[in-house]
């Protein structure tokens, strides 16, 4: 690694870090957004897979150290839908990647539903009964409960693709 991507990839994680730091002495709003910067970093660090690797490393560390709660569970999602674009980083592919990256991303956000937050004692029993809840408070039927909840995952699935689209570009813009 040459001495300028050291120095670029110091500055991305000194950014990272210090956006952490800000999200949470603000009471931690940008918890989920956060991770979506950390995978618009690592895509637009190198084409070298090893460098990403390295800046990923990083962003991880960073993330456990200095992030909330929600901001050290969305991490390594992050982490891993940055490795997966510059894995699968090829001209050819155009649109799809996006396509692949809303799959990746609604795959990882079941995966922590499902699996990590039951962990740390939030069931999805508790969502949902929450999901229902807000309904009723509106006077909608609960029955749509858990269809609202997984199409909840789906678009927050395509709205983190989107945002990191657009980070991506906008940090690859500044880059030139």
């Amino acid at each position: 690694m040459k001495t300028k991507k050291m120095a670029q990839g110091a500055m991305y994680l000194a950014l990272y870090g210090a956006l952490l730091l800000i999200d949470r002495t603000i009471g931690s709003p940008l918890g989920d957004i956060l991770p979506v910067l950390s995978t618009a970093l690592i895509v637009t660090f190198s084409d070298d897979i090893r460098d990403c690797f390295i800046i990923a490393m990083g962003l991880l560390l960073i993330g456990f150290l200095f992030g909330s709660f929600t901001c050290q569970i969305y991490t390594p999602i992050g982490t891993i839908v940055g490795m997966f674009i510059v894995y699968r980083r090829d001209p050819k592919l155009g649109k799809r990647i996006l396509t692949e990256m809303m799959a990746v991303y609604f795959l990882l956000e079941i995966i922590v539903a499902y699996i990590v937050y039951p962990i740390f004692g939030i069931t999805i029993k508790q969502q949902i009964s929450a999901t229902e809840e807000f309904f009723i408070s509106f006077g909608l039927p609960t029955v749509l409960a858990q269809i609202t909840f997984i199409l909840t995952i789906g678009i927050l699935a395509v709205i983190e693709s989107y945002l990191t689209a657009a980070l991506i570009q906008l940090i690859r813009t500044i880059k030139q």
